[in-house]
């Protein structure tokens, strides 16, 4: 019977798309399921759209099972756990010091956070967590080889994202993907009339251009997604083709979103544009935030605060290109 351990992975396409990159497990999970064939491997995934994120996932054999639990307005969280054990449980990390010497207070307190908060959100599943894998069998992250950041795609992921190509007349051009808006536009860093003309100025360089997103970018672009030289990925889902799309890509262009986290863990030499320099500094220029790619200095991440002209962007981007692929942090 195989013995099973699970990941946890909360949050939306860009906290996922963060984890392939900095989860040591995921990392080196080749190297883990080759040294122990009969590892069953489960993803907990929770979140808003959970059903959404979970499809990063399908078609990678390492992975034996993807359980989901949406997180609904009101829910309990892991800071509400967080709460519970420092306040009527009295566990601190001054305790866990004084009863756990040589331990880490902190990283024991996360651990038994998270321990609790996915035994109620998965409570009919039963494995073990990595970290209670390795202590249990003794065993180093070290001693599995880390490899390159990335989602696992199939054939037929490929396959989809050059058929849209085809479909649109567009695979012998060089592709660069954008994305403009959210569904609740509150990241849209110009109007939709200058996001068209920028269409129209990149297909003018002999550009395809691949737009990505949902029904709401689909009613923000209109008309101009059934011009020559536009590739239409406004579709609910699929996020493993529009993955397709921006690994096949030179470059995008695209607001704050979950596509920039998917660029970058692509290696896409991304230009990120934010409505001014200030907002949410903490995600800005912390590696573990939003901008982890620029905050790491990536060659090919590059963020732009209020650009007051198509020209900059594209400057931008160009000047990035031909640094795709190449990933200098590490995790």
């Amino acid at each position: 019977m195989p013995f099973s351990v699970y990941l946890h992975i909360g949050g939306g396409i860009g906290d996922v798309a963060h984890r392939f990159y900095d989860s040591e497990y995921l990392r080196r999970l080749t190297g883990i399921k080759d040294g122990f064939p009969r590892l069953s491997v489960l993803v907990y995934m929770d979140g808003k759209r959970p059903d959404l994120t979970a499809a990063l996932f399908e078609g990678d054999y390492r992975i034996d099972r993807v359980i989901t639990a949406a997180q609904r307005p009101g829910d309990f969280d892991w800071t509400h756990i967080d709460r519970f054990m420092r306040g009527p449980c009295r566990l601190t990390p001054q305790m866990v010091a004084r009863e756990l010497p040589g331990l880490d207070p902190e990283m024991v307190m996360r651990r038994v956070v998270e321990r609790v908060n996915c035994l109620m959100r998965f409570p009919r599943v039963r494995a073990i967590s990595f970290d209670d894998f390795f202590q249990q069998m003794g065993l180093s992250i070290g001693e599995f080889r880390k490899a390159e950041p990335g989602i696992m795609l199939t054939p037929g992921d490929v396959d989809d994202a050059d058929a849209l190509l085809a479909v649109s007349g567009c695979q012998h051009r060089q592709l660069v993907c954008m994305h403009a808006c959210t569904a609740d536009h509150a990241r849209v860093v110009w109007p939709a009339d200058t996001w068209k003309a920028l269409l129209g100025a990149l297909v003018a360089r002999h550009y395809a251009v691949a737009v990505l997103g949902g029904p709401d970018d689909n009613l923000f672009f209109g008309d101009a997604l059934r011009a020559p030289g536009i590739v239409d990925a406004t579709f609910d889902g699929r996020l493993r083709t529009k993955y397709a799309l921006l690994r096949r890509a030179a470059g995008t262009i695209c607001i704050d979103s979950g596509p920039m986290h998917l660029s970058w863990l692509a290696g896409t030499p991304t230009v990120c544009l934010v409505t001014h320099a200030a907002a949410e500094a903490a995600h800005n220029n912390h590696p573990g935030g939003y901008h982890w790619a620029v905050s790491l200095m990536e060659p090919f991440a590059c963020r732009l605060a209020a650009p007051e002209n198509m020209e900059d962007v594209i400057l931008a981007l160009e000047t990035i290109m031909p640094h795709k692929g190449v990933w200098r942090g590490e995790a």
